[in-house]
């Protein structure tokens, strides 16, 4: 459920800071299953959580995300959006 030809998305770390940044160029809402691969966990230093609150720095909502290298991260994307996801870890 990503479609790479019309979402993008990219993560950044600072310290505890940790920012996903997903991106839906399509006119259509996305529920989107991005998977994060090990290697990035390993390189970024990222613990692995079942649970995670995230706010979107665009909106100042709060979600629950998952970051696992083994299970997709679900998120859902109105068309022609993005959000910026902060996540203290």
């Amino acid at each position: 459920r990503f479609n790479e030809h019309k979402q993008y998305t990219f993560l950044r770390k600072f310290e505890r800071d940790l920012l996903l940044f997903v991106v839906n160029f399509d006119h259509i809402s996305a529920d989107l299953a991005i998977n994060i691969p090990s290697h990035a966990f390993d390189f970024l230093q990222i613990p692995q959580m079942d649970i995670y609150p995230a706010v979107d720095l665009l909106t100042g909502k709060t979600e629950s995300i998952s970051l696992l290298p083994y299970k997709a991260t679900e998120i859902s994307v109105e068309g022609y959006s993005g959000k910026m996801l902060k996540i203290k870890l």
